[in-house]
């Protein structure tokens, strides 16, 4: 009666082994990405990020995930405005044998990437192949938001251009008159009026600096006797370097401000 005891043990112990094996026959295998969205700072020295995606199963094989851009992003997400050369991404990402983790790579292209502005991208999980277990793709969406990360200063211009945008300019020059930064001309308006600009973001380095605006014409930035532009330049924290108004100068205006 042992012996038959001890039989019927042991193949039950075999059974259940083989059975059981890599532990998630009976477990559904969930692929997505860890994060639903993600900002990105892209440094232009090292302009490699990684996203990180998941499965939820750590099993003994390799799977492979198939990702794309979603052109059609969820409701409530913010819609595409990426550029196709800011970045190269790998389209197909493996998790290695036991691995719970994988990375989506984006190389981005600092030169094409302007400071202050954000950009946005949504990746999509299309497919997942080469799982035993049943296999359910979730979290298929991330949304990333990328903009160039300035490791120094940032610092904002705004400008309200006169109805003769045409007629300015600008620049920024540091201690040795390199000019560091510049914009304008701009479009002339259709009547006697203002238009705020969209505002610049520039990074610039510890150092004193001329804030320069410039009129073609030789009347500063006047529309008219009560209409006429204006411009700031703020630090990120809001601190102002520079305020002046359009009327206060004739072809040309400095102001020294420093970091």
């Amino acid at each position: 009666m042992k012996k038959i005891f001890l039989l019927l043990s042991l193949f039950v112990f075999l059974f259940s082994c083989e059975e059981y094996d890599n532990g998630v026959e009976n477990s559904t295998l969930n692929y997505g990405f860890t994060r639903t969205s993600e900002v990105l700072e892209v440094d232009d020295t090292s302009p490699v990020m990684k996203v990180k995606l998941f499965r939820s199963v750590g099993i003994n094989e390799a799977t492979t995930v198939q990702l794309a851009i979603n052109t059609a992003p969820p409701a409530g997400v913010s819609a595409n405005n990426y550029d196709v050369d800011d970045f190269t991404f790998n389209t197909s990402v493996s998790f290695p044998a036991g691995a719970t983790e994988a990375y989506l790579t984006l190389n981005f292209d600092p030169t094409k990437l302007v400071l202050g502005e954000e950009k946005i991208v949504n990746i999509k999980v299309a497919s997942a192949t080469g799982a035993t277990p049943v296999t359910n793709v979730s979290a298929l969406n991330t949304n990333l938001k990328y903009k160039l990360l300035c490791k120094f200063n940032t610092v904002k211009l705004d400008i309200k251009q006169d109805r003769y945008g045409s007629e300015t300019t600008w620049a920024i020059k540091d201690a040795s008159n390199n000019t560091v930064a510049s914009g304008g001309p701009y479009a002339d308006l259709a009547s006697n009026t203002t238009l705020q600009l969209p505002t610049r973001s520039l990074c610039l380095q510890n150092g004193t600096y001329t804030l320069w605006f410039y009129d073609l014409y030789g009347d500063g930035m006047v529309t008219s006797a009560t209409v006429y532009g204006s411009y700031t330049l703020k630090k990120a924290d809001g601190t102002v370097l520079v305020s002046a108004l359009g009327n206060a100068f004739t072809t040309s205006a400095s102001h020294s401000f420093s970091l």
